[in-house]
Order: structure tokens, then C-alpha cells, then sequence
């Protein structure tokens, strides 16, 4: 909401306010006055939020969490018994505690959150958002006894927490034990059993014990075995990949097997067994199972192309070549031109690499990677021209935020000795990644050759600035300083 949006907002409350009648009002409309000063504090709040957000603390943050303190302190007198009330008066205390303890360090804080959330969650003892609120408040303030606890009651009533809590900056080893005990009591009163199990799980792959991984969320698949996802069959399948079990290869093949007939996008689930196996070094596993796949389930192209990518990945450019050419006798395929591209790359068969890729862009011409590598593939053979007009190419095609599109062009240009050009190519690439020192660097060598000695040095030194050390920038400036 922008400020002009707060102030309408406040605007209409406070009309709101004045069309109830004075007298009657303080009998008769004592919710409707509740309900109109909640709203107005929490206008006020948002927008000091936002303020905050957008210039950092100052005094005028202070004052609009002043205001919204009022609004609620008044809803509050109306209705003490009212937890939103409460709560959004609690997290404005805290905003104003954190506030005047930044701006006055020195003076003592008339501000302390503590005893309003702790009304709050007295008020709504689940409320597992004024929970979350006080244990950031709590860890924030440096008081870090009652966490252990207010963790182990957050994950006893509401088990999915424990996977927000394992991501927050109060997370810690020793909070575990406390996290484990509530999963265990919220299973005894079968309280989301599902999400205690995976929950449990989760801990025990943290500990490495797969096996007992394992027990649990096999516990968590057999409470409503309509509801389990290809999600939950590929987490299975990557517990028994990560444990040294005597079953491990049987029942990885097993589990993976129904995340695909499970699975929604047969290509994009492959592609996560293929990173899983990936991340766990055990590519040979893959192929393995990818030929499992293809003899017993089916055989779709991303097969083909996830095989070839693993034995690219083991060193064995040829079997992937192969497998590739196999695959584009049966139909051209766009990425399996891309791959046999990058084995002719390696191979420094520029020709090769060429054609391969042309073929990948004819196929599919809105990937700017295959105009990257068709653009290396010319560049190598000394086709700058050409190698211009495809980098060109991908420029259009690919993210606003990628700088390394225009690098490749201005490498080009630079060859060509169209230096200008090439200059504002790199400063492109420097205005997207302002904290590559190449980038200033070579826009300062492109000016130097347009005989723009002034300009040049700027960036000389800005490219100093970000690499203090570099004898080549020294080098450079220094002779910068010379014209």
C-alpha cells in the first residue's frame, strides 16, 4: 500500500468514527468504536513498517508506531479480552522498543513487549503467529530461556512449524531435543501425524541416522496412503540413496519408480532423480536406473538426455554420443544437439561444436544459452562477424539481469576494434553486476584505444576500488595518468 493509500485509509476510518453518534456511541457502538481504533492501528502500523523498510528507522517511523500504539490502546480499553487487539499492540511495542533503543541507546526504554505477548498468547494459547512473533522478540532481545520451551509447545500443537523453525536465525543443535519431545507428544494426541513423522524424520536425517529417517516417514506415507504425492516417493527414494542399508539399490529403484508413475511431469521429475543422484555422487546408480526405466516403464527422449548428461559428467563422452545420435536418428532433438556441441567443445572440434549448436538453435530458437555457445563456437573459429550478430541474438532472448550476454558481445567487439561499442556493452554488464572489477577494467582499456583518457581512468579506478591489488588496474591507471 502506498502512503497516499494510508491516508485514505485512515481518512475513511476516522469518518467511519464520526458517523456514530457522540452520546448513544458509548453504549450502544462500543464494538464498532473497538473495531475502527484496530484499524486505524494497524494502518498506522503498516505504514511505519513500510516507511521503515523503504528509509530505515528515523523519528517519523517512531510517530506513526506511536500513533498506531494509541489506536490500539484504545480498542484495548474497550475490549482487554480481545487477542487481535492485543497482539497487534504487542508487535508495535516491539517495533517501538527496537526503535527508541536505536535512536536513544543511552536512555532507558519506556518500551517492553514482553508482558502484552505474553497476554496474547494467554488469550490464544494456539496462535502459532504471536508465538513465532515472541520467540523472535525474545531471541532479539538476548532472553533465550523460555525458547527452548515455546519451541517444544509450538511443535507439539502445530508439527509443520518445525520445518519454518528450522530456518529461523534462533535455530540452534541444542533446541533439537526440545523440538523432538513436542513432535513425540503431538503424535500421542495424534495431532498431524504426518507432518510429526516427516518432521521426525527430518531430525534424524540431520543426526544421520537413515535408518530411523526412514521408519518415520514410512510411518508418515501409511497414515492416508491416498493423499502421498511423487514428492513424498522421491524423499523416501533419497533417504534409502543416502543410507548404507543392504537394501539401498532395490528399494532407491523401488521408490523412484513410483515418484514417476506418480508423477504429474514425467520430464520434470526424472530431472530431480537425476540431481539427487547428482548431489549424492552415484551417477553410475542413475544409468542404472534410467535402464530400469526404459525396459520397465517408458522411454521418453528426457531419457535418453539424462543418461548422456550422466556419462558426460563420469568422463565418457563417447557412450553419450552415442546415446545422443541414437536419439536424433529417431527424432532431431534440440538438447541433444546442445550436449554432443558441448562434447565437441571439449574435443576443441570448433566445426563440429558449430554445427551441432546451429542445429540446437534451429530447433529451438528462443534458448539464449544455444546462442551463447553457437557465439563461442564462432568466436574460436575467428567468425566475429557473425559471431556479433548471434551474440546479439542472445541478448534478446535472455533475462534483463544477465551481464555476461553483453560481456560475450563486447569480447567480440573488441576483436573487431569496434571499441565504442564494446565499451557500452561492459557497461551494461557493470550497471547489471557492480561488483565485477573485469567489467570497469575492460570499459577503461576500450576508452584508452578511443583516445577517451579521462573517462578511461574513472573507470580504472573504480575498478581498483573493487580489487584493490591488482597489479594489472595499477598498471593500467598508471599509464592512465600519462596521457
Amino acid at each position: 500500500m502506498h502512503e497516499k493509500e494510508y491516508d485514505m485509509a485512515l481518512a475513511s476510518f476516522t469518518r467511519a468514527e464520526n458517523l456514530i453518534p457522540p452520546f448513544l456511541g458509548k453504549i450502544f457502538f462500543l464494538q464498532d468504536h473497538m473495531r475502527i481504533h484496530t484499524q486505524k492501528g494497524m494502518a498506522f502500523h503498516d505504514q511505519g513498517l513500510a516507511l521503515w523498510k523503504e528509509k530505515g528507522i528515523s523519528t517519523n517511523v517512531s510517530a506513526l508506531y506511536k500513533k498506531a500504539g494509541i489506536s490500539f490502546t484504545k480498542a484495548a480499553k474497550i475490549d482487554p479480552g480481545d487477542y487481535i487487539t492485543t497482539y497487534w499492540l504487542a508487535k508495535t511495542q516491539n517495533a517501538l522498543e527496537s526503535i527508541t533503543g536505536y535512536l536513544k541507546p543511552h536512555d532507558p526504554n519506556p518500551y517492553n513487549a514482553q508482558p502484552l505477548y505474553e497476554k496474547a498468547i494467554a488469550l490464544r494459547p494456539s496462535g502459532i503467529e504471536v508465538h513465532y512473533a515472541y520467540i523472535r522478540y525474545l531471541y532479539n532481545k538476548g532472553e533465550k530461556k523460555r525458547i527452548p520451551e515455546l519451541v517444544q509447545y509450538m511443535t507439539q500443537i502445530y508439527p509443520q512449524s518445525y520445518f519454518h523453525l528450522k530456518k529461523e536465525p534462533f535455530f540452534n543443535d541444542y533446541l533439537i531435543a526440545n523440538m523432538e519431545t513436542g513432535l513425540l507428544s503431538a503424535l500421542d494426541q495424534d495431532i498431524t501425524p504426518i507432518s510429526a513423522f516427516q518432521a521426525l524424520s527430518d531430525i534424524q536425517v540431520a543426526k544421520k541416522n537413515y535408518h530411523k529417517a526412514i521408519t518415520y516417514y514410512s510411518k508418515s506415507l501409511e497414515v492416508k496412503p491416498f493423499t502421498n504425492t511423487s514428492g513424498n516417493y522421491l524423499n523416501m527414494g533419497q533417504l534409502y540413496l543416502k543410507s548404507q542399508l543392504p537394501e539401498k539399490t532395490e528399494k532407491t529403484t523401488i521408490w523412484f519408480t513410483k515418484a514417476l508413475k506418480k508423477a504429474d511431469n514425467f520430464d520434470a521429475t526424472l530431472e530431480k532423480i537425476f540431481n539427487i543422484y547428482t548431489r549424492a555422487k552415484a551417477l553410475d546408480e542413475f544409468i542404472r536406473f534410467s535402464i530400469h526405466i526404459e525396459e520397465n516403464l517408458a522411454h521418453p527422449p528426457v531419457l535418453d538426455i539424462s543418461i548422456a548428461e550422466a556419462w558426460i559428467k563420469m568422463g565418457n563422452p563417447q557412450l553419450a554420443r552415442a546415446r545422443l545420435l541414437k536419439l536424433n536418428a529417431k527424432k532431431p532433438n534440440a538438447h541433444a544437439h546442445y550436449l554432443l556441441a558441448t562434447i565437441a567443445e571439449r574435443e576443441n572440434d570448433w566445426d563440429q561444436m558449430e554445427t551441432s549448436i546451429q542445429r540446437a538453435t534451429l530447433l529451438d530458437q528462443n534458448n539464449y544459452t544455444y546462442y551463447n555457445l553457437l557465439t563461442k563456437a564462432l568466436i574460436n573459429q575467428q567468425k566475429y562477424t557473425h559471431a556479433e550478430e548471434t551474440a546479439t541474438k542472445a541478448i534478446t532472448l535472455a533475462p534483463k539481469n544477465n551481464p555476461w550476454v553483453f560481456n560475450s558481445r563486447a569480447v567480440i567487439r573488441w576483436r573487431l576494434k569496434k571499441y565504442s561499442p564494446a565499451a557500452s556493452d561492459w557497461e551494461k554488464a557493470f550497471t547489471i553486476k557492480p561488483d565485477q572489477s573485469d567489467f570497469p577494467y575492460r570499459i577503461a582499456l576500450a576508452m584508452e584505444q578511443e583516445g577517451n583518457f579521462k573517462k578511461a581512468q574513472t573507470f580504472a579506478v573504480k575498478a581498483l576500488t573493487l580489487a584493490p591489488d591488482n597489479k594489472k588496474y595499477k598498471t593500467l591507471e598508471t599509464r592512465l595518468k600519462t596521457h
